[in-house]
């Protein structure tokens, strides 16, 4: 039984960093689309 709380835990922190990484995937493209977007020449 120890096992599988082991291995959902685990399993936990990689998903949330998973999503972490996603998040600061998405934010640095809308960064870099507001940047070609913009009217500066």
């Amino acid at each position: 039984m120890v096992e599988y709380i082991i291995v959902f835990v685990v399993l936990l922190g990689v998903v949330s960093v998973a999503s972490i990484c996603l998040y600061a995937v998405r934010q640095q493209s809308n960064r870099a689309l507001d940047l070609v977007a913009s009217e500066y020449p």
